[in-house]
């Protein structure tokens, strides 16, 4: 937004982390899968109360919209070894401080 008369100087981040949408036909390939077990009631408790941005024009679907959000997030979380998780991913390498870092 060069051509813009916004104030402040431009701001590049230095790594961009993208977070997987649910898609029905895709399965990713996470850089990195971050624990989110001890935060998963608060996120089901969030994404109830958007219910219309996931129901509307949905309502016939076999397996209910919180369900479907509960068993991705399982399925990430077996990929760990944690109950549930979250992929993300990345076009950059990820940088370390050192091998314990890794889990």
């Amino acid at each position: 937004l060069t051509k813009s008369d916004l104030p402040g100087k431009p701001f590049h981040p230095e790594r961009i982390y993208y977070y997987f949408c649910i898609h029905l036909k895709l399965v990713p390939q996470p850089a990195f899968i971050v624990d989110i077990s001890s935060y998963w009631e608060s996120k089901a408790a969030a994404i109830d109360a958007y219910q219309s941005q996931f129901v509307v024009g949905r309502e016939s679907d076999p397996v209910p919209f919180l369900e479907r959000f509960r068993e991705e997030a399982a399925f990430w979380g077996k990929s760990i070894g944690r109950r549930y998780g979250e992929p993300f991913a990345t076009k950059e390498p990820i940088a370390l401080k050192d091998l314990d870092s890794l889990q």
